[in-house]
């Protein structure tokens, strides 16, 4: 009776806030969102977006900011179904919309219909929703039951974002090239598998801009799987991009063929931005997500990467222990030199990659080892080469290099397994497959493997780093080889991958699953995560630190981005026996944040005795996410840091760093009366400058001369060589 009671009495309260809460719209209405400064309108008739603007709260300037004009045309959705060639539009095709239905509760909105484009086999379940993040676009799509009860045929979709393309707006994703303007250079680019002629990110975002009016992303949840991505400005009609593929076999560096060349972005014809997932697909019983974030932000793309990392932190932070060891980074093997390890100390080698310990891949440690320190087994493939391994010499190795100074990273992660390992193991359930049924082969002609923490082949190696940790106590931590994979695994189906209308598995999603048990078990021992290179941000969540072991600047930079405040270095062999080229790798390692890496030390180590000078300047750098803080000098590249507040060295400092691309440090050639220009909220409290140039070695810092002037902090520089940093001053 009691309860009875309450009920009756709470009632008229639950029917005033369902009536002030929850509604339906009649068609014809439209319906706004607003969050996070976005503010947008959309049709309840049709579902489609037809505003989208920038709101300021101070109202500065008087006015708000309109990503698109009406006169563009609308937002909203698209599908292309690749089985019936057909494309279905919100900025074109007839759709209505039901069982629409609004809601509010304090500064959270959100908005459910289902969207049906004319002629479509497939419905979209829309879960719109605002808050203060922003707005946030959630899709279900789903194959609808035809009249005579049979389910149409399975298929693979491409499904996308679509905005009308403002003249005015730059657009860039976190990789090469710069920022421009979309309609004057329009780029496209690439996530996931590499595209031919496509700069690829590793992190599925796409920032929109107009300097000095406002900033938006298109954001893929950092924790929704996702398969491929192409973002940025296209044609009104995309279909002369979409041209058949073919798959390279999964491995480190995989990429795509195209089968006949797609159409080439011509400026003129740019109508649209678009966030397009492809490799994913509809069957009767999969329906496939996608889901957008829509993100506001300064104008400018350094508050991009800010919002973020604000937003999914964990898949950008290290382990405060990195921090103490914030140097150089060089390979070693078991076969230590004295002239290795005195080499390493000159140039601060702070941690080292331990290669060649191991029995086989997937198995790195023999079970007849684990109670035997004396137990000989050869290293595969490199039998030859290391032929007499035993638990009791990699302790020893271990010893000498963590005497010398260096926190040893011990190998013990690969894609592929050895053959022995898989049959002995019973591992034959995590085997991928081609697309004609055979087994994939990577390095050394080994399977590739698709797992996780639960699948044979993914407990197994858990497993196998519980030995490791148990064997080599002194290990700082465990070094994740190829952590870039990328590819589709035919024998396996992930949920959400098609390709060729079959199901099929991404087999980069093997290390965005197998990361985070990684790195719990690291990091619940007191050790670090160090990997080798990555395709995904979403396989960084817990790694510490990133070797590059790629060719050249570009691919560091999306490394860089993708890193933010991680430790990162680079890999490049060519830079042990080129000079030249190694200047240029210490160079985008200095403009990028980067430290002294594997080759760089060999070719001519005293010309790298000048750069490291400078790198170390960069221990422990953080990004810098003010909008348009640094201004260089034509002619020159760079970067601003802020050395972070819990460095051993220099916390707190800002730092500038100055390179001129096409000079070497032997060129002895200088340029006089260059300034440097510095935008940030810290400039009142800067009470000095000084540089240190490359061609400085050996000696002090000068001091620079500076004024404050409309909010700018205007640095006149000595005469600027090869490449300097220049240290900001703090009261």
């Amino acid at each position: 009776m009691k309860n009875s009671l309450r009920v009756l009495v709470n009632f008229p309260f639950v029917l005033l806030a369902y009536l002030l809460f929850a509604t339906s719209l009649s068609a014809g209405e439209t319906f706004d969102l607003d969050g996070g400064g976005l503010w947008s309108r959309w049709d309840s008739a049709t579902g489609r977006l037809l505003a989208l603007e920038y709101h300021r709260p101070d109202n500065r300037r008087g006015t708000n900011y309109a990503f698109f004009d009406k006169s563009q045309g609308a937002g909203g959705l698209e599908i292309y179904d690749e089985l019936e060639k057909v494309l279905y539009s919100d900025r074109r095709t007839p759709c209505r919309v039901s069982g629409l239905s609004t809601s509010r509760f304090a500064s959270l909105q959100k908005v459910e219909f289902t969207k049906h484009f004319e002629g479509a086999p497939f419905a979209i379940q829309v879960t719109l929703t605002a808050d203060a993040s922003g707005i946030r676009i959630d899709t279900r799509t789903v194959l609808e039951q035809l009249p005579d009860l049979r389910w149409p045929a399975k298929r693979n979709v491409r499904v996308s974002f679509v905005l009308p393309a403002k003249a005015s707006l730059l657009g860039w994703a976190p990789a090469y090239p710069e920022p421009a303007r979309i309609t004057e250079k329009p780029v496209r680019y690439c996530y996931g598998i590499q595209e031919p002629g496509l700069p690829r990110t590793g992190i599925p975002m796409y920032t929109l801009y107009e300097p000095g009016g406002a900033g938006m992303s298109l954001l893929m949840p950092l924790d929704q799987p996702k398969v491929q991505l192409n973002l940025g400005p296209e044609p009104e009609d995309p279909r002369g991009l979409y041209v058949g593929m073919k798959l390279e076999e999964p491995n480190a560096e995989a990429g795509l063929e195209y089968l006949t060349e797609p159409a080439k972005l011509v400026p003129s014809e740019i109508r649209v931005v678009r966030l397009t997932e492809l490799f994913v697909g509809l069957a009767a019983d999969r329906p496939l997500p996608f889901t957008l974030r829509l993100i506001s932000h300064a104008p400018h793309w350094r508050p991009a990467l800010g919002k973020v990392s604000e937003l999914y932190p964990e898949y950008f932070s290290l382990s405060p222990r990195m921090r103490s060891i914030w140097n150089s980074r060089l390979g070693a093997n078991v076969h230590l030199t004295d002239q290795q390890l005195a080499g390493w100390q000159e140039f601060g080698a702070a941690s080292a990659w331990l290669h060649t310990h191991f029995h086989r891949h997937g198995e790195f440690i023999p079970p007849e080892a684990i109670n035997d320190p004396d137990y000989t087994f050869f290293c595969e493939p490199y039998a030859k080469e290391y032929p007499d391994n035993t638990v009791r010499k990699n302790r020893l190795v271990i010893d000498r290099l963590c005497d010398n100074g260096q926190a040893v990273f011990l190998y013990g992660f690969n894609m592929h397994c050895d053959t022995v390992t898989v049959a002995q193991r019973g591992l034959f359930a995590d085997l991928t497959r081609n697309i004609d049924g055979s087994i994939t082969r990577s390095y050394h002609d080994q399977p590739v493997m698709f797992f996780n923490p639960a699948s044979p082949y993914g407990s197994h190696l858990l497993r196998q780093m519980d030995l490791m940790q148990k064997v080599y106590p002194r290990i700082m931590g465990i070094a994740l080889d190829n952590w870039a994979y990328g590819g589709i695994d035919f024998s396996h189906d992930d949920g959400i991958t098609m390709f060729g209308h079959s199901q099929a598995a991404s087999v980069n999603f093997s290390q965005q699953r197998m990361i985070g048990a990684i790195a719990d078990k690291w990091h619940s021992t007191g050790r670090l995560v160090m990997v080798n290179k990555a395709r995904t941000i979403e396989s960084l969540k817990g790694a510490d630190s990133m070797l590059s072991e790629a060719s050249g600047a570009e691919i560091f930079a999306m490394f860089a981005y993708m890193c933010l405040n991680r430790h990162l270095h680079a890999n490049e062999y060519d830079a042990a026996t080129d000079a030249k080229y190694a200047e240029y790798t210490l160079k985008y390692s200095l403009e990028w944040g980067g430290q002294i890496g594997h080759g760089q030390t060999e070719a001519d180590p005293e010309m790298t005795r000048h750069y490291y000078a400078l790198l170390q300047a960069l221990r422990n750098r953080t990004w810098v996410f003010d909008p348009d803080p640094l201004s260089l000098p034509e002619g020159t590249t760079g970067n601003i840091w802020r050395i972070s507040p819990d460095s051993p060295w220099n916390p707190g400092d800002i730092v500038a760093t100055v390179v001129r691309p096409k000079v070497n440090l032997a060129d002895n050639n200088f340029r006089e009366g260059l300034k440097v220009k510095v935008r940030l909220p810290e400039i009142r409290r800067i009470t000095g400058a000084s540089w240190l140039g490359a061609e400085q070695y050996g000696k002090p810092p000068i001091a620079c001369r500076m004024e404050k002037k409309d909010g700018e902090l205007i640095v006149s520089l000595p005469k600027v060589g090869a490449a300097g940093v220049l240290r900001l001053i703090l009261e």
